[in-house]
């Protein structure tokens, strides 16, 4: 299937920047993938597959990212922020992730905030 080795490897790096305790973490991430197919597995089978329509440049979605942020509250309670251009998924009805990537190129991001409880 991918006969460029630079159309099978990616390459990523994350760190957590200082946060001088104005919050527990900042974690950022960066990942380059430039491969000309898009990351959606067939019938549970990684192959080459074609952008998806309506999507011209197919290195598009060649470089992923996210910042996310993690604030302790209470103890047991902590919130998190992340907002990125990654490889998200939505659930399907059955509660599975669906094969296709919603986001192609680095203008396209999201953003979630969670609340968090442990014991």
């Amino acid at each position: 299937g991918y006969e460029n080795i630079k159309d099978r490897i990616q390459v990523a790096i994350g760190f957590n920047l200082p946060t001088f305790k104005l919050v527990d973490r900042i974690c950022a991430e960066i990942e380059w993938f430039g491969s000309p197919y898009r990351n959606w597995p067939n019938q549970d089978q990684p192959l080459p597959e074609k952008v998806p329509d309506g999507v011209d440049d197919p290195h598009r979605d060649d470089w992923k990212w996210m910042v996310s942020v993690d604030k302790k509250l209470v103890e047991h309670i902590h919130v998190q922020a992340k907002a990125g251009s990654d490889h998200f998924r939505t659930m399907d009805a059955r509660g599975f992730f669906t094969p296709e990537e919603y986001l192609y190129g680095p203008d396209e991001w999201r953003w979630e905030l969670s609340l968090g409880l442990s014991f």
